[in-house]
């Protein structure tokens, strides 16, 4: 942890053994065990905090980075809609003219159909039989 040797360790214990004595340095070694403990976890505490913070900083930047993405994806999408939209309008339009043209145009052709009448009295079935029966002679 702070780059102690083995011997830097065994010196500084014969010194404790020398300054706290026999009886008190079990007590000492277990609170600095203890003390040492609490820092790490401290740390380790920190540590995740801060790696927690950076995520979700990245997190809310990924966020916007999709948010701004979606947003162009749809412009871009009402874009192309409406270069589509638009040709298609202009051609139904079109159409649609031609057509009321056309139907004027076969209105003034034709003859007025309900002034027109029948030549023949025969329905559709007696037409028909009469045409079989000249095929079968």
């Amino acid at each position: 942890m702070f780059g102690l040797s083995f011997s830097e360790l065994f010196v500084i214990g014969i010194v404790a053994l020398i300054v706290l004595g026999p009886e008190r340095l079990p007590k000492v070694a277990r609170t600095v065990g203890h003390l040492t403990g609490r820092a790490q976890r401290y740390m380790r505490d920190i540590k995740s905090d801060i790696q927690r913070e950076m995520d979700i900083q990245e997190l809310s930047k990924l966020k916007e980075d999709v948010k701004s993405a979606a947003t162009q994806l749809k412009t871009d999408f009402e874009n192309t809609v409406s270069e589509i939209k638009d040709p298609l309008a202009s051609i139904k339009e079109e159409m649609g003219d031609k057509a009321q043209q056309l139907k004027q145009d076969i209105a003034q052709e034709l003859p007025d159909l309900s002034t027109l009448k029948p030549t023949s009295t025969k329905s559709v079935g007696e037409v028909t039989s009469s045409n079989n029966a000249k095929n079968v002679s």
